[in-house]
């Protein structure tokens, strides 16, 4: 049995722009495809509460794991509404840049599961949710027509933006670096980005939450909480 039209629509419908990511390079730099546009994505955390939102029960496994000498992969199964999805997933495997431990895995446990959620959106994908991010006339009616902000960890106002926590550009780039250089990974600043402001976005930080997050990261340390 397949999954009904209302459900689909539901699943592969736009998200609101603040939940919109751009991947970073190491400088805090958006990252382009060929074509000049940056990269967008969405985080692990708006991938399950779409999933979740939509069908309530699904369910979600590693079916295959291998760990190379630089990568993990795996390959992740996506069960939900009588469909089935699979996909491979992959993450680097961070290690420590000095010290006694250079060279080192910093957590290898974290980079195992950083390649299931990277499988576990792809299969949503194949289900469509996000599936418009790679469809730029899609894209750019998102843009024109941008979906509310809805959900208690996105307290945004009536015109669904982000509110702006005081930093700079260039002060919201250096927490990026720090964490970056630290060995996190982008969903993982984010994460503690949300934590304190409730949005995934460098700019909603405060000068004060910036300066823990810069005092906080240190190479090898992916959890400034």
């Amino acid at each position: 049995m397949g999954m009904d039209q209302e459900t689909a629509r539901a699943l592969a419908a736009p998200f609101p722009e603040h939940e919109v990511l751009v991947r970073m390079d190491r400088n805090g730099k958006p990252m382009k495809d060929d074509a000049g546009r940056p990269i967008e994505y969405l985080s692990h955390v708006s991938v399950e509460r779409r999933l979740d939102e939509v069908l309530g029960a699904w369910s979600f496994e590693i079916r295959w794991q291998e760990r190379g000498d630089e990568e993990i992969t795996v390959r992740g199964r996506l069960e939900a509404e009588g469909m089935v999805k699979e996909q491979f997933g992959g993450a680097q495997i961070k290690r420590y840049s000095q010290g006694d431990r250079k060279g080192r895995p910093v957590d290898i446990g974290n980079d195992f599961k950083a390649a299931a959620t990277d499988a576990l959106k792809k299969c949503a994908s194949l289900m469509g949710v996000g599936r418009y991010l790679m469809d730029k006339r899609a894209r750019d009616e998102a843009r024109r027509n941008p979906a509310p902000a809805t959900g208690p960890d996105h307290p945004v106002g009536a015109e669904g933006e982000v509110p702006m926590g005081g930093v700079t550009e260039s002060e919201a780039k250096a927490v990026f670096t720090a964490g970056r250089d630290s060995g996190a990974t982008e969903e993982e600043i984010l994460d503690a980005v949300e934590k304190r402001t409730g949005f995934r976005v460098l700019r909603s930080l405060t000068p004060a939450a910036a300066g823990e997050l810069l005092r906080a990261y240190q190479p090898g340390d992916r959890k400034p909480f």
